[in-house]
């Protein structure tokens, strides 16, 4: 059809163009009369029509012609056109028969007569009108291809297939050919001779390597992989590197459930800088995926190795290639506690393309989790430049803000991300916790409780959410038995959670519980506690409160060698008291 339009085009350009000459040639070497001339002018008239593509008046103006002129097969030609173009099957078919009768000897006239009967549906006709061109004009191909195909629209596939067959007689075994005649055994459910024919090809063409792998995906489709496979074998014969034969054998260790030896039998495809990287990550992409959505307790170690392995090959072999870092640094933070490491790989992705937001935010969520806030302020704030529709980039940017002690800033930030938050649940929940922490650093203590509360009515059983809120309450000392159900609450959710378990004890505390705030300040240390500054520094003001007043120097001293930084914390160990 594109060669047809191509030879189309050309030569409507040349009637175009020789529109005068067309006429002045049709007429006898006679002074023209004037019927001639007006006809012409009629002619000239209506092509000025059709290419303003004012169709309805073109095919006017041709019919007016051969109403002056009924020999003029140039507009019953046009005429045919437009009223193709119009929709007017009918009449696009009267209008070029008539051009035919009138110029038996134009070719073009016979195969646009064809493409009108396909428009109209009409295959049959169509298919006798390019065997008559084909018997007609035997060396010409491309009436052979259109007979062949208007056979296979008027349902006679096996015509078809005689034709593609005389055209290899011909033209010899070609890739073209055999595709055809292989599709249309395959729609004929004639899978062996299908196979046949891609097997005439290899014969021919022994040495391509893309003729084997045709047969292997045809035996693939079919359901027969025992056969796929030795087509595959016989692919490394030929070519032992070839990647495509060599992860089609390795399938066979993933279709049996085997994926570790599967991942392990891929590197040497995953070493060779020639093969695809798409190819690649299309073969470790589910693995990735996987390991995000489990746990890293329950993810198999050995699968991981393998997979990080690959991801390390990857990211060497194709160093500018971002995809490939990308994936590397998903595998590390899902599989490993290698955070850093993650995030440099996460960094290089970036400087190779700085486009992809959800590689920014990995980045900033890494810089948050390992304490960076200076470099997450900074992260941020480039994030945001490039993606300022972006709820997660203020939202990151406020925490980072409110660890940097510029709690109103943050606020902000906070507040532009929760409008941007939509119905993202999750994300507001974590939003309006952040909110409750800025506003009590900010002394707002209303706004601050007001935000705790909106948290707990997206999720009223968080732990953290509960956690946090009573310890609020508390170090302001107000609503205490609130604050101490709420701490109770949060305890049976996360009972091994070191900062919740403090929590409690310092509420116990402020309600001059001693006695139990000692009791579970030294759980939450045993919980994890003793490299927690603020858990440190609680149990030594409780063991002070209690008469144990060098224990809790020791305990304040700790505090500060594991970061404590506040002032008040520097004056109980200078006064050595509350």
């Amino acid at each position: 059809m594109r060669r047809l339009n191509l030879l189309l085009k050309k030569t409507y350009c040349s009637i175009l163009l020789l529109l005068s000459a067309v006429f002045i040639l049709a007429q006898p070497k006679v002074r023209p009369s004037e019927v001639d001339i007006n006809v012409q002018k009629i002619f000239i008239e209506a092509t000025k029509e059709k290419l303003l593509e004012r169709y309805e008046d073109a095919a006017y103006l041709f019919t007016e012609v051969l109403k002056q002129d009924n020999k003029n097969h140039a507009a019953a030609y046009e005429l045919a056109r437009m009223y193709d173009v119009l929709e007017k099957p009918s009449k696009a078919i009267q209008a070029i028969k008539k051009a035919i009768a009138l110029d038996q000897s134009n070719i073009w006239y016979k195969i646009t007569y064809g493409q009108i009967l396909k428009n109209a549906n009409r295959d049959t006709e169509a298919t006798k009108v390019f065997e008559a061109l084909a018997k007609e004009h035997p060396d010409n191909e491309y009436y052979h291809y259109q007979w062949a195909f208007f056979l296979v629209r008027s349902k006679d596939p096996e015509g078809a297939i005689k034709i593609y067959n005389m055209l290899e007689q011909k033209q010899g075994v070609s890739e073209e050919l055999t595709k055809k005649k292989h599709s249309l055994f395959l729609g004929l459910g004639r899978t062996k001779k299908a196979a046949e024919e891609i097997q005439n090809l290899i014969r021919t063409y022994p040495k391509e390597i893309k003729y084997h792998l045709m047969l292997a995906e045809h035996y693939k489709e079919t359901g027969e992989d025992s056969k796929a496979g030795g087509v595959y074998e016989d692919i490394l014969k030929i070519e032992p590197d070839n990647p495509e034969a060599n992860l089609a054998l390795a399938d066979g260790f993933q279709e049996k459930g085997d994926d570790v030896r599967y991942l392990n039998s891929i590197k040497p495809i995953f070493k060779k800088p020639e093969v695809e990287i798409d190819i690649k990550i299309k073969k470790l992409l589910p693995y990735v995926k996987k390991f995000a959505t489990q746990p890293k307790e329950e993810i198999d170690d050995d699968l991981a190795v393998q997979a990080l392995e690959l991801g390390e090959i990857l990211a060497t072999v194709h160093p500018q290639e971002a995809k490939a870092h990308s994936i590397y640094a998903d595998i590390l933070l899902n599989t490993t506690n290698e955070s850093k490491k993650a995030l440099d790989a996460y960094y290089r992705t970036k400087k190779l393309n700085n486009t992809v937001f959800s590689v920014w935010e990995q980045i900033m969520y890494i810089n948050a989790e390992l304490g960076n806030y200076d470099e997450l302020l900074k992260v941020s704030e480039e994030a945001l430049d490039l993606f300022p529709n972006q709820a997660k980039a203020y939202y990151l940017n406020g925490i980072a803000l409110n660890q940097k002690e510029r709690s109103k800033d943050a606020i902000n930030s906070y507040e532009q991300s929760l409008m941007m938050a939509g119905k993202n649940y999750d994300l507001k929940f974590d939003i309006y916790y952040r909110l409750g922490i800025a506003y009590f650093d900010a002394k707002a203590f209303e706004k601050s409780d007001r935000a705790f509360e909106e948290a707990l009515k997206i999720n009223p059983e968080s732990a953290k959410a509960l956690g946090r809120y009573s310890f609020h309450l508390a170090e302001r000392g107000v609503q205490l038995s609130k604050a101490k159900e709420m701490a109770e609450k949060a305890k049976a959710k996360a009972p091994n959670q070191p900062m919740i378990l403090d929590t409690y004890s310092w509420v116990l505390y402020k309600l001059k519980d001693y006695i139990a705030a000692e009791q579970w300040g030294l759980k939450a240390l045993q919980a994890g506690g003793e490299n927690i500054s603020v858990i440190l520094e609680h149990y030594g003001d409780i063991l002070f409160q209690s008469g144990e007043k060098q224990q809790a120097l020791q305990y304040w001293k700790k505090a500060k060698t594991k970061g404590g930084k506040s002032t008040a914390l520097d004056r109980k160990i200078s006064q050595q008291k509350l």
